[in-house]
């Protein structure tokens, strides 16, 4: 269920997960410049409202949640207890190893991406952005 401000209409998509970005990107800068609180000092709210449409929907993760309209839901303490180990290893991991497990993160979080309706998915796919942000930063 979406929430009561819908997103999707203010660039003129339609509500599906799957949007084309380019398309989101230049309908994005052609409102920027539109409603820029420089040319209206009644634009503020409406600048401030498509940006937060767009850095919602441009992010695959903002946008499932978004499209769920609550919450990520729950994961087992078997799943925290992986995540755990996962977060050790790439604290340790250098080089191969290291590209090695963001592979795997990858892979999870496409699998996360291809099932964000099930409120399982979408609460692990918060925890395998952490783990690829953790990554990032190492590297």
């Amino acid at each position: 269920m979406l929430p009561s401000k819908d997103y999707f209409s203010v660039f003129n998509l339609s509500k599906t997960f799957d949007i084309n970005l380019t398309d989101l990107k230049t309908k994005f800068y052609d409102l920027s410049k539109k409603h820029h609180p420089d040319l209206s000092k009644y634009s503020t709210n409406k600048f401030q409202e498509i940006n937060n449409a767009y850095n919602t929907l441009k992010d695959d993760y903002l946008r499932a949640k978004y499209m769920k309209g609550k919450t990520t839901g729950e994961v087992s303490k078997t799943f925290l207890i992986d995540i755990l180990d996962l977060e050790d290893q790439i604290r340790e991991a250098e080089g191969d190893s290291l590209e090695e497990l963001s592979e795997i993160i990858r892979h999870k979080i496409e699998e996360c991406r291809n099932n964000y309706q099930k409120d399982d998915y979408l609460a692990k796919w918060a925890y395998y952005r952490r783990l690829e942000n953790m990554i990032k930063k190492k590297r």
